[in-house]
């Protein structure tokens, strides 16, 4: 069988997938599947670009849109794990994995699947020390710290990787680096293409520490990365004389090595896309472990087991996991659409000005295979939980088709309505707040307003005098009817300020914003 990897897709699908085409005419070969490391940017809508984490000049579109909506059809099967620039809002609703198109599949926070014989693993995100003892609390809206720890690995996930049996992978995916690769390569080579990871090659911190632990317990034949934008291959070889082949590669780019084809035997011909009773076992047995905030309970207890097989299945495990799911392990076809897609014609000047989805989607594909296990939604989990605190109610969200039962003993929110113009943080230190883009728009109509006013007042060769709130002036008789009627609703001193106003520019009414208190409105004209 055929294989593909790709490095950072960056949302480029129809330039990765025209790349596998001509590869298939040039060569004459078939290509099966299409595997790719992370920062794959499945980007439905502008509600989606304005969850990912990148400066603005770097929020595009893209093509995944097209996907998603079914104005095209992925020509080969997609496997693909979480990086750091994703569109969170939407993986968020598939944590323990899902279809995100027809035919492209995520692996969700961490993962295995079975596709002819190949047992193919993968954990998204990037490691940061400071999150990665955290639990899984970020849901869209995202708070500006948010929006990048929901990417950032957890000591969950990797613990429940090690669980699974050693050498039983065939193929490990991840974004981020383990962090002792860089030396089993051609590591002068990697200085010379990127001179300013030496600093971190020599403190060994070019990686992630527990992709590393993964690495060493796990042990899979072949290992796949992206993150970094090179290409490094390595052996890494293990005490029991086995070896994993490592190989990073780069992002789509014109004259960039992104794309590698590799040929692998495999035991069964059959192309369809399996479980893994094993994985799926880890989560059940797991499951106390799941925690929705950002405070995780049971660290301690969690921490403690350290990488020992404490929750490693039995073959009895893996045979009740197979009967829960009526002993049929083929990942069902399910997707559904959710939010529209992208409309270029609509909105093709605006897509960067959107705001946050209000929430997160209970997803159909995550609810049945969550209530088949019988274990929590983690999205269902915490939106009721949302709904318990004294704040506004996140929407439930659910599609109308879904059934109200999430999983055994997990509470069902209620569906309350979003309230219009409000944003919500995750961050308990936030504060509810109107959206400030709307406020810094009205604000700038007043000027404006104001501003015509004067203008139209010394035009007149008029007097200004105290303006009433109905718009009425007082104390002169000059004034024509040709002067619109007041934007203010104060005494007015008698001056003209149409000087001061003349030199007002965006910068100084974004500095008027500023100095409103949080809790203030601005009222339009």
């Amino acid at each position: 069988m055929r294989i593909a990897v790709e490095g950072c897709a960056h949302g480029e699908l129809d330039a990765i997938y025209g790349t596998l085409a001509a590869i298939e005419r040039e060569q004459e070969i078939v290509i099966d599947l299409l595997l790719c490391c992370g920062d794959f940017q499945s980007v439905r809508n502008p509600e989606d670009l304005a969850c990912m984490a990148v400066p603005i000049q770097h929020k595009h579109m893209c093509s995944f849109y097209k996907y998603y909506s079914g104005e095209k059809t992925a020509p080969y099967l997609t496997i693909f794990i979480g990086g750091n620039h994703e569109a969170s809002s939407y993986l968020c609703e598939l944590p323990y994995g899902g279809w995100v198109a027809p035919n492209i599949y995520y692996l969700g926070w961490a993962g295995v699947l079975n596709y002819r014989g190949l047992r193919i693993g993968g954990v998204s995100g990037i490691y940061k020390s400071h999150d990665y003892r955290k639990g899984h609390f970020e849901f869209p809206p995202f708070s500006r710290n948010s929006v990048r720890s929901v990417y950032h690995q957890r000591a969950l996930d990797i613990y429940r990787m090690k669980q699974l049996s050693p050498s039983s992978l065939d193929i490990m995916l991840s974004h981020d680096w383990p962090v002792s690769i860089c030396r089993h390569g051609d590591t002068e080579q990697l200085l010379r293409r990127k001179p300013f990871f030496r600093n971190d090659v020599d403190r060994n911190q070019l990686g992630s520490p527990p992709l590393d632990e993964l690495l060493r317990s796990a042990r899979p034949r072949y290992w796949f990365a992206g993150h970094l934008h090179c290409k490094y291959s390595a052996v890494f070889p293990h005490p029991d004389g086995s070896v994993t082949r490592f190989l990073a590669l780069d992002k789509c780019l014109p004259r960039r090595d992104f794309l590698q084809v590799l040929d692998l035997p495999v035991a069964s011909a059959t192309g369809v896309l399996e479980y893994d009773a094993e994985w799926l076992s880890v989560l059940r047995l797991t499951n106390e472990f799941l925690s929705i905030e950002e405070r995780q309970p049971n660290l301690n207890a969690l921490t403690s087991l350290g990488g020992a097989a404490t929750h490693r299945p039995t073959a009895a495990d893996r045979e009740e996991t197979s009967r829960l799911l009526g002993d049929r392990l083929v990942v069902p076809v399910d997707f559904l659409p959710g939010p529209p897609a992208f409309d270029p014609v609509r909105q093709g000047k605006s897509f960067r000005k959107a705001t946050q989805p209000p929430g997160p989607w209970v997803n159909p594909q995550t609810h049945r295979l969550c209530a088949a296990l019988g274990v929590a939604d983690p999205v269902a989990l915490y939106l009721a939980t949302a709904a318990t605190v004294a704040t506004p109610s996140r929407p439930a969200r659910l599609p109308d088709d879904l059934d109200a039962t999430v999983a055994p003993d997990t509470p069902q929110p209620p569906d309350t309505p979003q309230p219009p113009d409000i944003r919500f943080s995750d961050s308990s230190n936030d504060d509810v707040i109107v959206n400030r883009k709307q406020r810094l728009e009205r604000l700038k109509s007043r000027f404006q307003a104001k501003r015509r006013y004067f203008a139209a007042v010394s035009q007149s060769g008029s007097e200004l005098g105290d303006v009433e709130s109905d718009g009425s002036v007082t104390g002169t008789t000059s004034l024509t009817n040709g002067i619109p009627p007041s934007p203010f609703k104060h005494p007015l001193p008698v001056r003209n300020p149409i000087d001061d106003l003349s030199s007002c520019d965006d910068t100084s009414i974004a500095s008027t914003l500023e100095a409103l208190p949080e809790d203030s409105t601005v009222t339009g004209t």
